[in-house]
């Protein structure tokens, strides 16, 4: 089982909007005591800017982890793509998470928008057998009103990874076009669809490989107590197991969330994560293609304090 306190506070005026969160974890393993840790965070976003002008957000989230990352999501916000670097959820180990990122977008006319967005992620292990990871991504989107209820995107993004040390580097291109919802009360989405380029350099050669890339969410308010969310995306990047090798990993997630009493939300949510590597690694003194899986289900229940700004959880 696991506890935590989070915290939130926001200030806001009809140009800007400044949001911060916190919280501290305990897991506890009953008889083995050794397994036990503490994890801790914090966020902050800023916007300045509203729906219809120039918009600016800036991001920066710090994680202290040794499980699954299952405060991932509450990374993200609108326009800044999470692509330059998965942190490894194959893997427990003890581990710091940092995520900086900006977005700009422009009104361009009253159907069609644009938006510039960077990202820089890292990854850094405590362990000596693992590869601290780091990774820049640049990305450009526009998009138009396709309906009331809905957007047509296109979206072009340029990667830079690195390993720890003297391991690999590597290089992406990928770029999709989707539909995703705007203005909706109770459906949340977004689908994309295209092509990834990816390169990675492996004893001073380059190699290559090329993957169709996708990415799917969904949010949707199924009754007044009750909400659905899921999605599915895949990419490529550098692995923290293997100098000079790489993997394509597939996260797919899904889960119910339902709103027991005013201030208590209860949740179960389900992922499955699948990596492949790149290049035949050595086990053994043999070398063998590696594939990784990994699921988890947990259940949750969160209590928001009147003033809205303290909460308790419990998960398991």
């Amino acid at each position: 089982p696991e506890v935590g306190l989070t915290y939130r506070s926001s200030t806001a005026t009809n140009q800007w909007n400044l949001l911060g969160d916190a919280f501290y974890l305990s897991r506890f393993y009953g008889d083995e005591g050794d397994l036990d840790f503490d994890a801790f965070g914090q966020e902050l976003k800023l916007r300045v800017g509203g729906e219809g002008n120039t918009r600016v957000e800036l991001l920066e989230s710090f994680r202290r982890m040794e499980d699954v990352d299952r405060r991932m999501p509450e990374s993200e916000f609108i326009g800044l793509s999470s692509y330059s670097l998965q942190d490894i959820n194959s893997l427990s180990a003890r581990r710091d998470l940092l995520d900086v990122g900006a977005t700009g977008s422009q009104r361009l006319s009253d159907r069609t928008d644009a938006a510039l967005a960077y990202r820089y992620s890292a990854a850094d292990y405590d362990s000596k057998d693992l590869l601290d990871l780091d990774g820049h991504l640049f990305q450009a989107e526009s998009s138009y009103v396709a309906t009331d209820k809905s957007d047509v995107y296109a979206d072009l993004r340029y990667g830079n990874q690195d390993q720890d040390g003297d391991g690999a580097s590597a290089d992406l291109i990928n770029g999709h076009v989707g539909l995703r919802t705007r203005a909706a009360d109770k459906l949340v989405g977004r689908a994309g669809m295209g092509w990834e380029y990816y390169t990675w350099t492996k004893a001073g050669r380059d190699e290559t490989e090329n993957t169709v890339s996708f990415d799917v969410s969904l949010d949707w308010k199924a009754m007044d107590k009750v909400s659905l969310f899921g999605g599915v995306n895949n990419g490529n990047q550098l692995s923290s197991f293997y100098s000079d090798n790489a993997l394509t990993f597939v996260n797919t997630w899904a889960g119910v969330a339902y709103q027991w009493l005013p201030q208590t939300k209860l949740w179960l949510r389900g992922t499955y994560r699948r990596d492949r590597y790149l290049d035949p690694v050595l086990e053994q003194e043999v070398y063998r293609d590696r594939r990784d899986e990994r699921f988890s289900f947990s259940i949750r229940a969160d209590y928001l304090a009147p003033s809205q700004r303290w909460g308790l959880y419990a998960e398991a």
